[in-house]
C-alpha cells in the first residue's frame, strides 16, 4: 500500500521489474501527439464526460494541457517487490516532443544506499493524451544491462482504472508461448499485482497450467502475489516434474496463467542456468483478443 493521492487519477504511471546484479535503465521520448490540439482532441475530454468514463477533474486538466501545452515532468518510486515504498523519487527536467528522458535505476539504489535486490520502480508522467485513458505520448524503453547481456522491452502507461472501485474486472488471462526447460536454458513468469489506487490492499494467487500439447497439461498455484507486488516463479519452482513432463516436446511448453476479479500485468523471462544470458517480454494478456479475431465476420472466408 502506498501513501493515499500518491499520483492524481489523470497522470499517467507504468511500473516495471529492477533485477539486482544487473543495470536497470529507462527512457522516454515525447512524439509530438503530446501537444496535437485539433477539433478532435477538443471533443474527446467532453465525451468521455459525458460517458461519465472521466472525471470533471481530468476532463479540466485535459482542457488545461490543450491551452497552455505544458511539458512533462517525471517523478517515481522505489519499490520493494511486496509493494512496500522504500524511496520517493524526483526527476529535474521538462521534456517536450522529441526530447530524451533517461534514468538509471540502479544509480539511484546506490546514491541512497539501499540492497542490490530484485524490486520495481513506478514512474509517474505529469501528463498525457487527452484520449479516455491519458496514455503517455509515446513509448517507454526499459533496458536491463549485464556483463554478457543486454536485454528489455517497450511499454506504454497511462492512467486507467485498474484493480479500483471504479471497474470491477472479470480477470485476467496471460499465454506465455514456447516456454523452455532445458540443459541450459529456464523459462519464468513475472506478474504485477498492480492497481489505480495508491491504497490497494487486494492480494491475489493466479492458477498457472504448463501445457506440452493442446490436450494435456499439469495445474499449480501461482503463489499469492501482495497488493502493488510483483512476483516471480520459474517453471521448475511451479511444476518440479516440468522437464519430464516436456521431454516429449524437446523442452518447450505453454503456459496459461489466469486468475478471476483482478487484472495482472505479465512477463515472460528466459534465463540461462549459469546466469550469462537473460531475456524478458512484456507478455500481454492476448487470448481474449485472439478469440476476437478469430471470431470476426469474414475471418475464416479469408484466411482460405
Amino acid at each position: 500500500m502506498l501513501p493515499n493521492k500518491f499520483w492524481n487519477e489523470w497522470e499517467p504511471r507504468v511500473s516495471f521489474p529492477t533485477f539486482k546484479g544487473v543495470e536497470n535503465l529507462i527512457s522516454f521520448t515525447p512524439d509530438l501527439s503530446l501537444n496535437r490540439k485539433t477539433t478532435r482532441e477538443f471533443a474527446l475530454p467532453l465525451y468521455y464526460l459525458w460517458k461519465k468514463q472521466k472525471s470533471l477533474k481530468s476532463v479540466i486538466k485535459n482542457f488545461q494541457w490543450l491551452i497552455v501545452s505544458p511539458k512533462l515532468r517525471f517523478r517515481g518510486a522505489l519499490l520493494s517487490r511486496d509493494g512496500t515504498l522504500l524511496s520517493p523519487i524526483n526527476f529535474e527536467g521538462e521534456y517536450g516532443p522529441g526530447d530524451i528522458f533517461t534514468a538509471n535505476v540502479s544509480t539511484l539504489m546506490r546514491e541512497l544506499n539501499l540492497p542490490d535486490e530484485d524490486g520495481q520502480f513506478l514512474l509517474i508522467a505529469s501528463r498525457g493524451r487527452n484520449d479516455w485513458i491519458n496514455s503517455a505520448p509515446g513509448n517507454t524503453t526499459v533496458r536491463y544491462v549485464g556483463k554478457e547481456f543486454i536485454s528489455g522491452y517497450r511499454t506504454g502507461f497511462f492512467a486507467r482504472p485498474l484493480n479500483s472501485s471504479q471497474k470491477n474486472h472479470y480477470g485476467f488471462t496471460g499465454i506465455n508461448p514456447q516456454v523452455m526447460v532445458t540443459d541450459t536454458l529456464e523459462s519464468a513468469i513475472l506478474l504485477i499485482n498492480h492497481s489505480s489506487n495508491p491504497a490497494y490492499t487486494l492480494s491475489v494467487n493466479p492458477k498457472v497450467r504448463l501445457y506440452r500439447n493442446t490436450k494435456e497439461f499439469i495445474e499449480a498455484d501461482f503463489g499469492e502475489i501482495p497488493p502493488l507486488g510483483i512476483r516471480e516463479r520459474s517453471v521448475l519452482s511451479l511444476f518440479p516434474n516440468a522437464r519430464e513432463f516436456l521431454a516429449k516436446a524437446h523442452g518447450l511448453g505453454t503456459t496459461v496463467t489466469k486468475v478471476k476479479g483482478a487484472t495482472l500485468a505479465s512477463f515472460h523471462i528466459t534465463r540461462s542456468l549459469n546466469g550469462d544470458s537473460f531475456g524478458i517480454e512484456h507478455s500481454r494478456p492476448t487470448h481474449s483478443y485472439v478469440v476476437h479475431y478469430t471470431r470476426m465476420k469474414g475471418y475464416n472466408k479469408k484466411a482460405k
